[in-house]
């Protein structure tokens, strides 16, 4: 894990600070008030792929100002198309820690925080060689106190930027324990998707809610393929939804966001909450086995929404 002194919160902008972002300080939803909030911010991003790299540049160059990232693959000459971030010298470097050499000077006003890990959502010691054949990677599972100890507090927002749903699965279930904002993407083909999930309504469902445990669609982009421009197009949207949600503490939780790169469209539609889910409608607890959920039969979106 590589990571820098914690930064004290801040209450007004230096004058290099007002220049940098005074773009983004005239538009009245942001202002100066705004932009310390997002220098004060703590994310949490799963997953440096092509969603999570360009996701962290973007977050990073809004003033965001604390962001802790975790990736466990090295960069392959095949992530170069959609993956920005990187290039052919980074080539069999872990991803988190060829990102953290690039944002780090890029972005000084942020507090990188990266980690050569496994996302798991089991408790466990942090590294664990059960199924880790490289001594530089661990698995790593994240409990509010070492949140708390990495980010000084619990994070605003996780974004799942990860590329499997046993993942996707465990992201969802550690911020509904949690009580913690999630912002979740997905990209496969042409097409993908944006979920974000509200602890604080009752009526917004959970991702498992969503895509109860079904591995006929669990595809990645190395299994599908995937043009670059989608996951761009779509990263996008996630880095707005979260900026969106720093900026007036608003998740829009209960709405799916599906793009059709094909078509040069997005649909949106409104979902609610499983009252037999196991995750989100019951008292969570650790002994919650994902891997063994039962398929129910639903709509898979539900409605759709009118512009």
């Amino acid at each position: 894990m590589q990571s820098e002194p914690k930064k004290s919160l801040i209450d007004s902008l230096s004058d290099s600070q007002f220049i940098r972002y005074s773009r983004q300080i005239m538009l009245p939803e942001v202002d100066e008030a705004g932009q310390i909030k997002l220098l004060n911010a703590k994310v949490l991003v799963i997953g440096m792929g092509g969603l999570g790299q360009q996701l962290v540049q973007m977050l990073a160059a809004a003033g965001v100002g604390t962001v802790l990232f975790i990736d466990f693959d090295k960069v392959e000459l095949s992530n170069l198309p959609r993956q920005l971030l990187y290039d052919a010298a980074d080539i069999g470097q872990y991803k988190a820690n060829a990102a953290l050499s690039k944002l780090k000077p890029a972005y000084p006003d942020v507090n990188f925080i990266a980690i050569n890990g496994y996302f798991t959502g089991n408790e466990m010691n942090e590294r664990d060689k059960s199924h880790v054949d490289n001594q530089d990677v661990i698995q790593y599972s994240f409990d509010s106190q070492k949140l708390k100890s990495l980010l000084g507090a619990m994070p605003d927002i996780v974004f799942d930027c990860s590329d499997n749903l046993v993942t996707r699965h465990q992201v969802n279930q550690l911020c509904v324990k949690h009580s913690l904002v999630l912002v979740s993407a997905a990209v496969a083909n042409f097409n993908g998707q944006l979920f974000s999930y509200d602890p604080k309504s009752r009526a917004s469902a959970c991702y498992h809610c969503l895509y109860p445990k079904d591995t006929q669609i669990e595809q990645s982009c190395s299994q599908s393929g995937v043009l670059g421009p989608a996951v761009a197009a779509v990263t996008s949207m996630q880095a707005m939804m979260g900026l969106n949600i720093l900026l007036s503490n608003r998740p829009q939780g209960g709405v799916l966001h599906k793009f059709d790169g094909k078509s040069l469209t997005w649909e949106r539609y409104g979902l609610s909450q499983d009252p037999s889910c196991p995750v989100c409608n019951s008292h969570i607890s650790d002994s919650v086995d994902i891997s063994n959920n039962v398929l129910r039969c639903q709509t898979l979106y539900g409605s759709r929404l009118s512009d």
